[in-house]
């Protein structure tokens, strides 16, 4: 299981107008344990090895998997998803992009951000980009959807003080209806490894 400091609060938030007209309950935010969706436990070994438990819906079945970095010498910082008996079987990378975005000047005052890939980085099939907007990051479909509308994000990840009313989370992570829930809170996992997070209240 997660200690403290890699808890999350999760909160599921619904912004379509219709949903609130049809069941008003399901406009009120609610946090969910975290553990409903993912755990995480240390396993060691080389490059930080970690094996994760995704559960697809609260009652739904749990699946296995292994997160590692590729390499000691990760020259980029990425995380893999991978088959938890084969780390040749790679479901997903979560990878920062080096240097961050849209810099104001030449390299300096950039944001951060992170993109998530199905299989391997090559392969270049995006499933999430993740954008530093404020003291949050901001997780959309891809660039393309931020820079089209960046009202319509999927998912937001900021950190948090921990205190006995959020029992003890670090993290807060809200996600919109149908994205892949445990996939995100993992992202926000790496965000938060990496340093990359910043505190809201």
């Amino acid at each position: 299981m997660m200690q403290a400091s890699l808890t999350f609060k999760l909160t599921n938030t619904f912004s379509d107008p219709s949903a609130c007209a049809q069941s008003p309950e399901a406009c009120i935010s609610n946090v969910v344990d975290h553990s409903l969706v993912l755990t995480m436990t240390k396993t060691g070994g080389a490059y930080s090895r970690r094996t994760v438990v995704f559960r697809r819906g609260f009652s739904g079945p749990s699946e296995n998997y292994a997160v590692f970095k590729p390499n000691a010498m990760n020259l980029h910082t990425t995380w893999r998803v991978a088959d938890i008996n084969d780390d040749s079987i790679i479901y997903f990378s979560i990878q920062k992009i080096k240097g961050g975005v849209d810099c104001k000047t030449m390299g300096f005052n950039c944001k951060k951000a992170w993109t998530v890939y199905r299989g391997l980085t090559r392969d270049n099939i995006v499933v999430y980009y993740a954008i530093e907007v404020g003291n949050q990051f901001k997780i959309y479909k891809d660039r393309a959807a931020f820079e089209a509308d960046a009202t319509d994000w999927r998912a937001t990840v900021a950190s948090i003080l921990p205190t006995k009313q959020n029992g003890e989370s670090v993290l807060s992570i809200t996600v919109k209806p149908g994205e892949d829930t445990a996939l995100l809170m993992l992202a926000g996992w790496a965000m938060h490894k990496s340093g990359d997070t910043k505190e809201v209240a």
